[in-house]
């Protein structure tokens, strides 16, 4: 619940349909269960509708050069693009509002 709302929560690998590991950079795995057991979460929203995206972390925020995946690679469902980071890892920049149209569709049909 935020401000007296109550958002839907889903995880980027649902979202994504995969399973695999957690970041590297986690300490601890999300928790999921009991109302008094705690979340990571980041709030999205575009126009009026607002989604939680429970996360294994928050590492930090860089300013990146966004490269377009559609044009380097294909478009991809989801991903708005990709950078390079200054210590060469790659870094998928995620499309807010494809996420939330995705989860508003997977919870209707849930």
């Amino acid at each position: 619940e935020i401000r007296g709302r109550f958002l839907a929560l889903t995880s980027l690998g649902d979202l994504f349909r995969c399973g695999g590991g957690r970041h590297p950079a986690a300490q601890e795995p999300p928790r999921y269960g009991a109302p008094s057991e705690s979340y990571r979460v980041v709030v999205v929203q575009n126009d009026d509708t607002t989604i939680g995206l429970v996360v294994d972390e928050l590492i930090g925020m860089q300013e990146v050069v966004l490269k377009s995946l559609e044009r380097n690679y294909r478009p991809v469902a989801g991903l708005s693009g990709a950078s390079i980071l200054g210590d060469g890892r790659v870094s998928l920049i995620l499309d807010v509002d494809v996420l939330i149209d995705s989860a508003v569709r997977q919870g209707a049909s849930a």
